[in-house]
């Protein structure tokens, strides 16, 4: 991969760095999304969601 075509994730490169108030007046606030995690895809890491019921079937997203 082209590291110039690569865009950190705000995860790395934004949230580490703001305070708490502004994180909370975010648009989507770090913890907005629940059940989030990063996993390795074919292209590189991806962003992935999982929602549901802890005893029974879930969506996942990416």
């Amino acid at each position: 991969m082209d590291p110039a075509t690569n865009i950190s994730s705000p995860l790395k490169s934004l949230i580490p760095y703001i305070s708490p108030q502004d994180a909370a007046i975010m648009a989507y606030p770090p913890n907005s999304l629940p059940g989030g995690r990063n996993v390795m895809a074919f292209y590189g890491p991806m962003r992935v969601y999982e929602w549901g019921p802890l005893d029974g079937e879930k969506v996942f997203t990416g």
